[in-house]
């Protein structure tokens, strides 16, 4: 996975800002644990008070990069902390980018989740936190789609919380809902998503990806894969 505080991540989102348009780039925001072993070098960037795009560190990233022997809640908390404050960089510098916040939903309303430390009633803390920038997916979501928040779930795949292939078609659709939603607003409860807007107009999605149990035979934007 991309780690929030990857300076490939912050390139990569400026790249599509300018590529895709303001308004059509969605950051799937990942786990704020992946490349937990990078610690040393984010609590030097802290010491020695880095600031703006500084503050993203390059290092090498891939699948299974959250290393158990680094699994504290210290250093759970210092990883979130310092997360948030590269999203709050990036918000501020490309203010139009849609936050979807995939995997701290999941681990919010999962109690069997890996852990809940951190992520304990963190999504509605990022909710309230990014209210112009979020992709609130809790409001586009029934009652029953909320309770259903597990691994094997309608949206989930695993205990890992990848998305299922319906979760796949949900994340689309989210993204599509993106044409005609205000920036600011507030939705009201168990919305229905509807794929309201052109569905040829391309939209860019940064996050993690895995393996869907019924393949995609074409690209979501009706393009080929």
């Amino acid at each position: 996975g991309l780690p929030v505080h990857n300076r490939f991540t912050l390139e990569i989102l400026r790249r599509a800002y300018d590529v895709y348009g303001a308004e059509r780039v969605i950051w799937m925001v990942p786990d704020f644990r992946f490349n937990n072993s990078d610690l040393v070098d984010l609590k030097q960037k802290e010491a020695e008070e880095t600031k703006g795009s500084d503050i993203f560190l390059t290092s090498p990233f891939g699948p299974a990069n959250i290393h158990a022997g680094f699994l504290t809640e210290e250093n759970d908390r210092f990883l979130l902390e310092y997360g948030l404050k590269c999203i709050d960089y990036i918000v501020k510098t490309l203010p139009n980018v849609r936050l979807l916040f995939w995997c701290a939903f999941f681990r919010s309303h999962t109690d069997l989740a890996s852990t809940q430390g951190i992520y304990k009633d963190l999504y509605s803390a990022l909710v309230r936190r990014y209210p112009q920038n979020i992709l609130d997916m809790r409001s586009y979501m029934t009652h029953g789609d909320v309770l259903d928040t597990r691994a094997g779930g309608k949206f989930w795949r695993d205990k890992s919380g990848h998305p299922s292939s319906d979760g796949y078609r949900f994340i689309h659709e989210l993204a599509l809902s993106c044409e005609s939603t205000p920036k600011v607003s507030t939705p009201k409860k168990s919305r229905s998503v509807s794929c309201q807007g052109d569905a040829q107009k391309a939209y860019f999605i940064l996050g993690t990806w895995s393996k869907i149990a019924e393949p995609m035979m074409s690209h979501p934007n009706g393009l080929l894969a």
